[in-house]
This record gives structure tokens, sequence and C-alpha cells, in this order.
């Protein structure tokens, strides 16, 4: 839902959507209604909006689509019949250490 999306990605969306129809109007929807966008990424997207002004309007979707492309959203975990979470200790699988100092 659109109230889920972090402020300025949500601010994208409905200057997106008031924008005519076209097929890149519709792909940057796609990637930005999608998900809400968190750490590097949304931090990055904050300081592109808040430039905005220094840009043309019609190079807007341009940029967003460079944008879009330099983010890529994580692929969606497929659904499967085995469970998220490992039901027994033998089934954990150590995916990396930390070193605390």
């Amino acid at each position: 839902a659109l109230d889920t999306l972090p402020s300025p990605q949500r601010q994208i969306v409905n200057w997106l959507h008031a924008l005519p129809p076209s097929a890149e109007r519709n792909r940057l929807l796609e990637y930005f209604e999608a998900r809400a966008l968190a750490g590097p990424d949304l931090k990055e997207l904050r300081r592109l909006w808040r430039g905005r002004t220094s840009l043309p309007t019609e190079q807007w979707p341009a940029r967003l689509a460079e944008f879009m492309e330099a983010h890529p959203h994580p692929p969606t975990p497929a659904t499967s019949s085995q469970p998220m979470t490992p039901e027994k200790e033998e089934e954990l699988e150590c995916i990396g250490w930390v070193k605390v100092v």
C-alpha cells in the first residue's frame, strides 16, 4: 500500500501517477510501488528527490530510470514447500562470521 512507502518514494509515486500514461511511466511505477526502499537506497533516493529542482521536469523519468537500474530490488524468494526457518538445529547453516573487537 502507498502509505507504507517512505516519504520520498511516496511523493515520487504520486508524481508518476500525475504523468500521462506511457510504458516508461508504468515501468517506473512498477518499481517504486513494488516495495519500500530502505538503507543506502532510500538515502540516495532522498538526496535525488531533494535535488529535483536542478533538473528540468522532462528529464525526471530518465533520471528515475537510472536510479531504478542502479538499485534493483532483491529478488522475491520463490515460495517453496520448505519452511523459511529451520525446524531443527541441524538444519541451521552458517552464512557468515562477525568478529567483535
